[in-house]
């Protein structure tokens, strides 16, 4: 609803601002960069070739091959070889290993037990696989990280059949030691990350078995590594696993996709190492075995996807949005089935896309995020002097986001005691206004009532999203819809016109 101004000459500024254009989907359509990978398992991205932007590199367990497509603008080309003698190939690594500057490849293959690296000689070439072991039942599951804090990153195994969660220290230069074990009693061990979990400073070992439907961790004590410390040993199916701060209270929770109880969940860190119960994102995600945690709506927090591939089911990937504190929304599509995510920026848009592996259509694919970043209060035009001194300032708390709706307009520098108001619009101008600079432009509308500073000079303005003018009609906010705010104020001691106007800040709305 629109209601008058509270001084004549605003009238004009005041009026009915036309409605804000539909956002898009999320993400596009998947974009098939190749359906011969020959049974892709894992996926990730990096930049190999050292021109600034992120390739994909993928494991293919049927044809026993390691790959990578050049990252060409946002499209992909066609598959180059990092080797073709990886038998039963199913995970794969980009890192720095042998500390050259460039990005290296480290690979598990499990029909031959290997764990080893591929040294990047220039550009994107890589030289045959040196073993790093060949000691892992089916090895699955590679990792790199720093484990015992020299500034280097070792390796990190998970092997299924042998039930073995393993590490190789890195000497320097592209030399490992030999095996070091961690546990061999994690059964039908599937996915291991390393991740600092209890907030001392260096990388613990967290790893999903599925045989014994386990969730655990192992404390680093220095390069060794304490007992495995059970989260839950009832997630059926446990499959795959990653650490992130879900819950934004600076410590790293765990999220875990399990395929038998066709769930995705996260499990909070309490501090020290201590972590509570499941808390399930999604539910019925028949042929769940991915998840990938990052912020992809911009807004702050860390949202979900998940992969799942099955027969007989339509299995897609989905994408939950974080509401706060691990309050998750609904199970939204993007597209395409996956066992394998990894989230990167492939299109240099300032936002995350995904990478997806299909093993059972061949199939890898990425998916551009259509979500533009939210723009939280992008300062233009500038404040003219008032009576009370440099001008008035308008500054932020919160968030630029429909699902948090917690942003408040705060203005600095006013004159104590007399009248103001918020107003916003499509559009920005710069253009004489009174006694300053009138610096939203197309249709307006105000943010009734109106208010007095307080005797500091200083007004304050919750922006409730869910109360007129913004929760309906030709002011409504929308998720990625753009919109200009400023303050008009009463100034009689100013510059003649009796009236003047802060400068202006920029936002764009997340979902």
């Amino acid at each position: 609803m629109r209601e008058r101004s509270t001084h004549p000459a605003t009238l004009a500024v005041f009026v009915a601002l036309s409605a804000a254009a539909n956002a898009q989907g999320p993400f596009a359509d998947p974009e098939i960069v190749t359906d011969e990978a020959g049974g892709p398992w894992s996926v990730c991205a990096a930049d190999l070739d050292g021109d600034g932007d992120t390739d994909v590199l993928c494991a293919s367990f049927h044809d026993g091959e390691i790959g990578w497509f050049e990252n060409a603008g946002g499209t992909f080309g066609p598959l180059q070889l990092v080797s073709d003698e990886t038998p039963g190939a199913w995970s794969v690594f980009a890192a720095d290993l042998d500390g050259d500057g460039d990005t290296d490849v480290l690979s598990a293959s499990g029909l031959d037990d290997t764990v080893g690296w591929h040294e990047n000689l220039t550009g994107g070439a890589f030289a045959p696989r040196a073993v790093i072991s060949d000691r892992t039942d089916g090895a699955v599951c590679v990792h790199a990280a720093d484990l015992d804090g020299d500034g280097d990153p070792d390796v990190l195994s998970a092997s299924l059949f042998d039930h073995t969660l393993a590490w190789y220290e890195n000497l320097g230069g592209g030399s490992f030691g030999p095996q070091r074990i961690i546990t061999t009693d994690a059964r039908g061990a599937r996915s291991v990350v390393a991740a600092d979990l209890d907030g001392d400073g260096d990388a613990d070992v967290l790893c999903a078995s599925e045989i014994d439907h386990t969730l655990a961790w192992f404390e680093n004590l220095g390069g060794s590594f304490a007992s495995e410390r059970v989260i839950t040993d009832h997630a059926h199916g446990a499959r795959c696993v990653q650490a992130g701060d879900v819950d934004g209270d600076g410590d790293l929770d765990v999220l875990l996709a399990a395929t038998l109880d066709e769930t995705v969940a996260w499990y909070p860190n309490h501090g020290g190492g201590l972590f509570g119960a499941a808390q399930p994102i999604g539910t019925g995600l028949a042929g769940i075995g991915a998840v990938c945690g990052a912020d992809f709506d911009g807004d702050g927090d860390l949202d979900v996807a998940a992969g799942a591939n099955h027969p007989g089911t339509i299995a897609e990937t989905s994408w939950f949005a974080n509401l706060g504190a691990g309050s998750f929304g609904p199970r939204q599509a993007i597209g395409g089935g996956a066992l394998g995510l990894w989230s990167a920026d492939l299109d240099l848009d300032g936002d995350l896309d995904l990478v997806s592996a299909s093993p059972l259509d061949d199939r890898i694919a990425t998916h551009e995020n259509l979500m533009q970043p939210c723009v939280e209060g992008r300062r233009y035009c500038t404040a003219a002097p008032n009576s009370a001194g440099g001008g008035t300032l308008l500054l932020t708390a919160g968030r630029a986001s429909l699902t948090h709706n917690d942003l408040v307009l705060d203005a600095v520098g006013g004159v104590a005691g007399e009248l103001a108001l918020f107003f916003y619009g499509s559009g920005r101008q710069e253009t004489p206004f009174g006694d300053g600079l009138l610096c939203v432009g197309g249709t307006v509308l105000r943010l009734n009532p109106p208010a007095a500073f307080d005797a500091f000079g200083d007004l304050s303005r919750p922006l409730d999203l869910d109360a007129p003018p913004a929760d309906a009609g030709p002011g409504h906010v929308t998720a990625l819809s753009t919109w200009h705010f400023q303050l008009w104020y009463r100034d009689p001691g100013g510059g003649g016109s009796g009236f003047n106007l802060s400068d202006a800040l920029e936002f764009t709305f997340c979902p």
